[in-house]
């Protein structure tokens, strides 16, 4: 049983906002040798310890019947993960916080804070190095909308490099 496995919504490939994201992405990882690059995404739920089939089914589950989002952007942030370093805030919307609490009850996860976010930049950098950069970012570049019209399954086992898709849903 491979994994964890996570649950990505992903923007729509064929968008400025994609592009912008994903060039800004590649940017980062260029610029810092810790960093990979990685298709711009929003986890819905991660940490996903079962078996394909199972994340399979329950995903397709929570996809179907489900229209594309439109999800709307904050301002950039950062932590002191490696993994949530510097990125870009999404407003919770009604339909975002419906389609987590479904994923959440049918994994049979207990109600925890989601943040949700596209990250920018996954990386050891110190905490002034992180600051630096969200200070750096020009917002007004930045998309203020993204459209999702699929969600991946991914398995996130190990490090980035080896991150595979599992499977592919349209919303």
């Amino acid at each position: 049983m491979p994994g964890p496995y996570s649950i990505w919504l992903l923007p729509d490939r064929e968008t400025t906002a994609h592009r912008r994201l994903d060039d800004l992405i590649a940017d980062h990882a260029r610029a810092h040798p810790d960093a990979p690059e990685f298709d711009p995404h929003i986890t819905l739920l991660g940490g996903i310890e079962t078996d394909e089939k199972t994340v399979g089914d329950r995903t397709r589950d929570l996809t179907r019947g489900r229209d594309p989002l439109e999800l709307a952007f904050g301002g950039v942030s950062c932590s002191t993960t490696t993994h949530q370093c510097v990125f870009l805030l999404v407003r919770p919307s009604v339909p975002l916080l419906e389609l987590r609490q479904a994923a959440t009850e049918s994994f049979g996860r207990a109600a925890e804070m989601y943040v949700p976010h596209v990250s920018l930049i996954y990386s050891a950098l110190s905490p002034e190095d992180r600051v630096r950069m969200v200070r750096s970012i020009d917002a007004d570049s930045l998309p203020d909308t993204v459209p999702i019209d699929a969600v991946e399954i991914v398995d996130t086992g190990g490090p980035v490099s080896d991150w595979q898709t599992v499977s592919t849903y349209t919303l």
